[in-house]
């Protein structure tokens, strides 16, 4: 993951403390289970993406000296193949 630990407890009490403050936002639990989901949540998150990371890695790896001989951008085929697999899952970015 690229977020230490304590980024993450930072993102998810500002999320909580937004949802708390939001007039039409009701808990149905306690403060510390709601944080609890969100920092789980945004783990699960980074986690897939990291794993949609080294899947691109590895597909272009297998291309990797045709894109060498052709001197393609790799930053570029990179984001281009993981909006395409995110886009296939129905996932966002």
């Amino acid at each position: 993951m690229r977020l230490r630990e304590e980024k993450i407890d930072s993102l998810s009490r500002q999320l909580l403390n937004f949802l708390r403050k939001h007039k039409d936002v009701t808990f149905k639990e306690k403060d510390i289970r709601v944080f609890l989901e969100i920092k789980r949540i945004i783990t699960l998150d980074l986690k897939r993406e990291d794993e949609i990371d080294e899947e691109v890695h590895e597909l272009l790896k297998k291309y990797r000296e045709r894109i060498s001989s052709k001197d393609m951008d790799y930053q570029y085929l990179f984001r281009r193949a993981k909006a395409q697999i995110m886009k296939e899952r129905g996932l966002k970015i």
